[in-house]
């Protein structure tokens, strides 16, 4: 299913304070997940180093399937959703899920927080 799955939430208020933070923290985390698909025995290991209690295997079984899914197709950057999957998000979250439908899909999301230098999908 063609749908928007890993996101960053944030109220508007929050982002308008302090645009500059959030737009810092999505370039990191945008930065440590393209580390991770590099290098997925290093982001195991500091996965293991933070959650003692979590197996490496478990943690590269986990990558090995959320690598196949970072970059959706037609996506040209980490981040950067095609459309397409959204309008498929908006309509699963208001059928099913009771998301309002009075406003359109693009006021529950913005790409202006994203860097210039997302790293490249495949």
């Amino acid at each position: 299913m063609p749908t928007v799955g890993l996101s960053i939430i944030a109220r508007d208020d929050r982002i308008k304070a302090d645009a500059d933070l959030y737009k810092k923290f999505v370039e990191a985390s945008l930065q440590g997940w393209d580390a991770a698909r590099k290098n997925p025995d290093a982001a195991a290991d500091a996965v293991v180093a933070q959650f003692p209690s979590v197996k490496k295997a478990q943690v590269l079984a986990q990558f090995e399937v959320v690598n196949k899914l970072l970059c959706a197709p037609g996506a040209t950057s980490l981040g950067k959703v095609p459309e397409a999957n959204w309008s498929k998000s908006f309509e699963l979250l208001t059928q099913y899920l009771g998301l309002p439908k009075d406003k359109p899909i693009s006021d529950y999301y913005t790409v202006e927080l994203l860097p210039a230098s997302a790293p490249a999908c495949p």
